[in-house]
């Protein structure tokens, strides 16, 4: 034990305090990387995923050009899953100076970022369309970006960087692009959720409103084209519209009686 208590090397000499200058120089390197790579990207090159910063292929490729990064990446793998869904995989070489690390980027075709709809239905609804319907370049490309990405701040040691610090060299949250993946529709969009949806519906088809009164109500006061389109700060305006058959003009007026 040293002064206070305090744990000391065993041999405190020249070789330890070495090992400690060469330490300090390491971290210096490492914080300037980072700062470097900031310093080349924008709010453009980043999107903000479940609450994380994550670079995107754009950003990437400005960093490796800075520090002369290479790689060689293989011919995509296509794994088959059910419900005619796949995941396509990118395997890399990344290259920095002597030093080679191996990298890999995946996507799923089931990601909610691929996902398709089709016409809403009666109640405003817009039905999933089959796994056939997703283009399987968006998919491909988005497995390469990964690569790229995880392959770049790999190499660098720049991963799991915080919106805070990116903040501080001018990279803003709220310029960048977002995606939420697991997350509620009302999170990702704004509008209310397929539940709220049908609920709505049925509140205003069981007060007596015809199909033609709910999409005037909507367009003309709410400024959407159908139920599924309502965001969601609006959704309790709505369904107190719903509730209210005898509501006069409020921009979705009965209809179903005209012209009987």
């Amino acid at each position: 034990m040293g002064e206070n208590g305090q744990d000391v090397p065993a041999l405190l000499d020249d070789a330890i305090i070495a090992v400690a200058a060469n330490a300090d120089k390491k971290l210096a390197a490492v914080k300037r990387i980072k700062s470097l790579s900031l310093q080349m990207t924008n709010s453009h090159d980043w999107v903000d995923q479940n609450g994380k910063p994550y670079l995107q292929a754009s950003g990437g490729e400005k960093i490796a050009r800075l520090f002369g990064i290479s790689w060689i990446v293989d011919e995509p793998t296509i794994d088959n899953e059910e419900g005619g869904h796949y995941i396509y995989t990118y395997r890399g070489k990344f290259t920095l100076g002597g030093i080679t690390i191996d990298a890999i980027g995946t996507r799923s075709s089931k990601d909610g970022f691929f996902k398709k709809y089709g016409p809403a239905n009666e109640e405003g609804v817009k039905q999933p369309l089959p796994a056939s319907e997703i283009d399987r370049g968006d998919v491909k490309k988005s497995a390469f970006t990964n690569l790229i990405a995880n392959g770049i701040t790999r190499l660098l040691g720049i991963r799991n960087l915080t919106w805070e610090e990116l903040n501080e060299a001018g990279i803003k949250k709220e310029a960048a692009g977002r995606v939420d993946y697991g997350s509620s529709r009302e999170q990702r969009t704004g509008k209310i959720s397929a539940n709220q949806v049908k609920r709505f519906y049925a509140i205003a088809k069981g007060h007596g409103w015809s199909d033609e009164a709910i999409h005037i109500y909507l367009k003309k006061t709410i400024g959407v084209e159908t139920s599924n389109d309502i965001p969601a700060a609006r959704y309790d305006e709505a369904c107190k519209w719903a509730e209210n058959k005898e509501a006069e003009n409020a921009g979705g007026e009965d209809t179903s009686s005209q012209g009987s």
